[in-house]
C-alpha cells in the first residue's frame, strides 16, 4: 500500500514505478481539478460577508495520459473513466477518452442519479492501436460491453 493523499502524490508514485512495470491497471481516477491555493486551517465565514469566498481551481496532472506518453510506458495500460449521460453519450465519451489518453483499454462506468459503482453496466473501450484482436471487443475505436 502506498499512501497517496493527493493527485500529485498519485502521479509521483505511479511514475516512479514505471521502469519495472509490465502492465498498469488504473482502478480509479483522481479529481480533474484542485484548489489553486490551499489553507492549513478552516476558511471561516466572516460576520459581514455577503458572499462565500471565491475558490479558484487548477487542473491536476493527468496520470493516465502521462503514463501512456512516458518512455517507460508499460506494454498494456488499462484506464478508468466515470462518465455521465445516456448510454450513447457515455460510450461516445469513453471512446474519445481512450483515444485521447492513449490507453489500450478504458473501463467506462456510467455514473449519475441512481447509478454508480457496483452492479451497473461497464464498458471497455479498445484504443485504436488494436492491442487486442479478440473479436468480442468489436471494431477498433468503439466501446463494447465488457464480455466478462
Amino acid at each position: 500500500m502506498i499512501d497517496a493523499p493527493s493527485a500529485q502524490d498519485v502521479y509521483d508514485s505511479v511514475m516512479s514505478h514505471l521502469g519495472h512495470t509490465d502492465a498498469l491497471v488504473m482502478a480509479a481516477a483522481v479529481a480533474d481539478y484542485r484548489p489553486r491555493v490551499t489553507s492549513a486551517s478552516k476558511i471561516k465565514k466572516e460576520e459581514n460577508e455577503s458572499a462565500p469566498p471565491r475558490i479558484e481551481l487548477t487542473e491536476t496532472t493527468d496520470v493516465l495520459r502521462s503514463v501512456s506518453s512516458s518512455p517507460n510506458r508499460p506494454r498494456v495500460v488499462l484506464g478508468f473513466a466515470a462518465e455521465t449521460g445516456d448510454q450513447n453519450t457515455v460510450l461516445s465519451y469513453g471512446a474519445a477518452k481512450a483515444k485521447r489518453k492513449g490507453a489500450d483499454y478504458l473501463a467506462v462506468n456510467a455514473v449519475g442519479a441512481d447509478i454508480g459503482f457496483g452492479d451497473v453496466p461497464n464498458y471497455v473501450c479498445p484504443e485504436p492501436r488494436g492491442v487486442s484482436s479478440d473479436p468480442r471487443w468489436g471494431n477498433e475505436g468503439r466501446c463494447c460491453p465488457n464480455p466478462h
